[in-house]
């Protein structure tokens, strides 16, 4: 049976700067070896299992590892885009380093500015290193919106640039920078304000937008942007903005006018135009709209005030034509040419007598251009015929067409000679 004393220690000459795993892995090598029973009992699988697990990092290891520098690593995916007089940054959280281990502490964004023609040969960005003319230091994990005044503002090259150049960086909590994003171009060319007094009325056709004249000389034109409310909150009464009669709704501002949510870009229209018919509508539905310039560089102004409008399907039909009062032994058959409407509910009769009064023969909306009068006095009568769309709103009456009904026969005395 060997002895533990008979293992040198880690300042013996034969073992002496080795690792420590080593040591560690003799002794328990030679704790199995001191008692046979314990040998015996670790036989197959089980040997070989625990032999592996105890003895896996019995090998001589590598060289160590040096410790992460913790410089965070390029952001993946930074973008910059204009917004009127703002410019919206995103970046994704930085959570590793440039040598992929995971980053200790905060990194904080830093934004190099640079005016257009300065070093855009560079168009992988610039490189860990690389000098940068202007630094700006930035709030925000993953964004932020800083107003394009304030990026020209760091260095009077940059007013007078038609772009800037800008690339993310992120430093650790030593102030160590590290490598930047690949570049974003920014233009600061002036767009010219958005148009005010936006309204909607609805149309046969769709919505009706309206707006007041934008005084621009640049070529630049006017973008509809639309955000359908797929279930829309019931809202308190607002006489003011809202008129049950014609269907029109006047400007709401939204906060800070800020853009609704989920907005789409609907049409571009000429800067001249005052006016947009969106054909493309529902009825039923809640739609919110609101403008926006946009220069020669694509460059979007604020966007106006918005406004919001629900259809409804209150245009009702035109009048029938061709309608047709035909007597028979019966009563008066009336027929029409039917109508070609998408919205339509159904038809009505009606008839005037001696009275002067219109009176409506069919309580309820007629399918089919056809009606039979079974019960008509003798005299002379004239009929006409409306139609209704589906929620009843009827439209403007035919042109009437007239007949004149005999008396009738007296019948037969059977006691007559």
């Amino acid at each position: 049976m060997r002895n533990f004393a008979a293992v040198r220690s880690p300042q013996s000459p034969e073992i002496a700067g080795k690792p420590l795993a080593i040591v560690r892995c003799l002794g328990l090598a030679l704790y199995v070896d001191r008692f046979p029973a314990l040998r015996r009992a670790l036989k197959g699988a089980l040997t070989a299992a625990l032999a592996g697990l105890v003895f896996s990092g019995c090998g001589q290891p590598g060289p160590p590892l040096p410790p992460s520098a913790n410089i965070p690593a390029a952001p993946a995916a930074f973008s910059a885009q204009r917004d009127g007089a703002n410019v919206v940054l995103r970046w994704p959280a930085v959570l590793r380093t440039t040598d992929g281990a995971a980053l200790r502490g905060l990194a904080e964004p830093m934004l190099c500015i640079r005016p257009t023609g300065a070093g855009e040969e560079l168009a992988g960005g610039l490189r860990q290193g690389l000098h940068c003319p202007h630094l700006l230091p930035l709030s925000g994990r993953q964004g932020t919106v800083v107003p394009l005044s304030r990026l020209l503002a760091v260095s009077p090259d940059l007013s007078e640039a038609p772009g800037v150049i800008l690339n993310l960086a992120f430093t650790n909590r030593a102030h160590v920078l590290g490598p930047f994003s690949d570049r974003q171009i920014v233009s600061t060319a002036p767009v010219s304000a958005p148009p005010v007094h936006l309204w909607a009325q609805l149309d046969p056709h769709g919505v009706l937008l309206r707006w007041s004249p934008v005084n621009a000389s640049a070529p630049e034109l006017l973008r509809v942007y639309r955000t359908v409310v797929t279930n829309p909150k019931p809202k308190a009464a607002n006489p003011s903005a809202h008129n049950a009669e014609n269907g029109i709704l006047s400007s709401v501002a939204s906060p800070a006018n800020a853009p609704p949510p989920g907005p789409q870009a609907l049409a571009d229209v000429p800067l001249r135009r005052t006016s947009f018919l969106d054909r493309t509508t529902q009825f039923g539905q809640t739609y919110i709209y609101y403008l926006r310039t946009v220069n020669r560089e694509q460059v979007v102004s604020q966007p106006s005030a918005s406004v919001e409008i629900t259809t409804r399907d209150v245009f009702a039909p035109p009048a029938p034509q061709g309608l047709q009062v035909v007597l028979t032994p019966n009563g008066v058959d009336l027929s029409w040419e039917p109508l070609a409407v998408p919205d339509l509910g159904g038809y009505s009769v009606y008839r005037l007598g001696a009275s002067g009064i219109w009176t409506r023969l069919t309580p309820a909306l007629l399918v089919t251009p056809v009606f039979h009068d079974p019960s008509v006095p003798a005299g002379r009568w004239q009929y006409r015929v409306t139609a209704s769309n589906q929620n009843n709103v009827e439209g403007p009456p035919s042109s009437p067409s007239a007949i004149t009904v005999p008396p009738s026969a007296p019948a037969p005395n059977p006691n007559a000679p």
